[in-house]
């Protein structure tokens, strides 16, 4: 028997970044899987759900799947704006010559202008980061299930069971009400019936 409510984490690291995957599930009579994963595992969010799938059987479940890049692994792209640094250049000679300065425009000059470089980060290979968002999520999956695990899994959802006979006792109570033709014996069966609710509701929180 397993509890609908559980948490569990799991992380892994790869050549460029370290995942970390996250589980929480509260009670909810239907399967319901979230996923939320960094945009460079959108691909693999199906993936990620359906091994979810095959551990949990009701309840609303949320994964979280998070991507730290290795810093020292980041690669960069460096554009230098030739035009503009071209136009500096220009400018500082037409102004030089105007002016009727001497000397003459440096490199070290040049690189002090502001807006000539412009840097952006290279999309990294995601390929080797696949078997580490899967052990991660193995990780987190083991430790989610454990702490559900409330005793030992029974074949099936166990929940589901426990509640079916409990709404043909629900049934029961009723056909014995309507038959009864006493007060005394339909106030038992009422409050025979709201019990019954009673253990419906907490059977909810099991599978």
């Amino acid at each position: 028997m397993k509890s609908m409510t559980g948490y569990g984490a799991g992380s892994a690291e790869a050549p460029a970044a370290r995942v970390a995957v996250e589980i929480r599930s509260v009670n909810q009579r239907f399967l319901d899987v979230r996923v939320t994963a960094a945009r460079e595992y959108a691909a693999w969010e199906r993936e990620i759900r359906s091994r979810v799938q095959a551990v949990a059987q009701r309840g609303r479940v949320d994964v979280t799947v998070a991507r730290t890049p290795v810093a020292a692994r980041r690669r960069y792209a460096v554009t230098v704006r030739m035009e503009l640094a071209r136009a500096y250049v220009q400018a500082g000679r037409e102004l030089a010559d105007r002016l009727g300065l001497g000397g003459s425009v440096l490199l070290a000059d040049v690189l002090r202008l502001p807006d000539l470089f412009e840097v952006s980060e290279r999309a990294p290979e995601l390929g080797p980061e696949l078997p580490a968002v899967r052990r991660a999520l193995g990780a987190a999956l083991r430790a989610f299930d454990a702490e559900r695990r409330r005793a030992l899994t029974a074949r099936g959802p166990v929940g589901k069971r426990i509640e079916f006979l409990l709404q043909e006792v629900h049934r029961e109570l009723t056909t014995t009400g309507a038959k009864a033709g006493d007060l005394a014996i339909g106030e038992l069966v009422l409050a025979a019936k709201a019990e019954a609710e009673k253990l419906r509701e907490q059977v909810q929180n099991v599978e």
